[in-house]
């Protein structure tokens, strides 16, 4: 089995082991896009170990959410996309015996108090612990991904819960330079070998998935463009202009309705455009 980001790959097996000795797991995690990408990457390797768990999520992981989470009577409490910042509540319940805990997470760890050893679980699985950027390089969906890939035993192969890892990542805004760098590459490449991701090169532009394509380029803040954006007329204008079918029953369709030759027509039309009204070519490429 390859390793997603090999730094991570001793402490992801002992993190993993700990979990598929468990008799049974309560999972905790956070509720935003990236919490719950983490949750189903998790919730999907217990379910195909073998293992019962109990899911719940938690907007804020403070004592009262730890003491619900210990009340559940669970062997193994698995932490994701939280956790190493409020290891200072997740310690002494632990070592009370009230669970096992693991956390999965990239966030910044709690730090000790007036001059203590920070609170510290031997099955803690974060980027920051092994010189990974967890702001940029990997999400907590990306840590809970490369612990499933060490879970995977008879057979299994988590390798398509890739794709899931990257919805997580780009949530939690990982893509801001036009595309996922450093660990999380380990984690596309995988998706793309396991057919769940495909690499493609495209425009960056905020309501690609949402916006009619007139509205996409009038609104476009990534790059301004003399004579479309800020210009409803002068957008549909250049539209209108391009030798491809933009609309469906009279309605503009979206960028992610368009197929990649008809994208390549609209970047390329997009991009003469630009030049021919001084946008310097390194900006109209970005």
């Amino acid at each position: 089995m390859s390793d997603p980001v090999p730094a991570m790959a001793d402490r992801a097996s002992a993190c993993a082991e700990r979990v598929l000795a468990a008799d049974s797991v309560v999972l905790a995690s956070h509720i935003d896009a990236d919490g719950l990408t983490s949750g189903a990457i998790a919730a999907t390797a217990l379910e195909r170990a073998g293992i019962p768990f109990e899911t719940t999520f938690e907007k804020q992981l403070d004592a009262a959410a730890i003491d619900r989470i210990a009340a559940t009577d669970h062997e193994v409490a698995l932490f994701t996309d939280f956790g190493s910042g409020q290891l200072d509540e997740i310690v002494p319940h632990h070592r009370a015996g009230e669970f096992d805990a693991v956390v999965a997470d990239h966030h910044q760890p709690a730090t000790g108090e007036d001059g203590e050893e920070p609170p510290e679980i031997e099955h803690h699985l974060n980027p920051l612990l092994f010189g990974i950027d967890g702001a940029a390089e990997l999400s907590g969906a990306g840590a809970t991904y490369v612990l499933a890939r060490a879970m995977e035993r008879d057979g299994v192969d988590n390798r398509d819960l890739a794709a899931l890892a990257v919805v997580g990542a780009v949530g939690d805004m990982q893509d801001t330079d036009g595309g996922l760098r450093g660990a999380n590459e380990g984690v596309v490449a995988e998706g793309v070998d396991a057919g769940v991701i495909e690499e493609v090169t495209d425009i960056s532009l905020y309501g690609r998935q949402t916006r009619p394509l007139p509205k996409l380029l009038e609104y476009a803040s990534e790059l301004r463009i003399p004579g479309i954006s800020g210009d409803e007329q002068g957008s549909i204008r250049f539209l209108s202009e391009l030798d491809v079918d933009l609309k469906v029953d009279g309605d503009w369709r979206r960028w992610v309705d368009l197929s990649f030759e008809e994208r390549q027509t609209v970047a390329s039309a997009l991009m003469r455009h630009a030049i021919s009204r001084g946008v310097p070519r390194s900006a109209s490429t970005a």
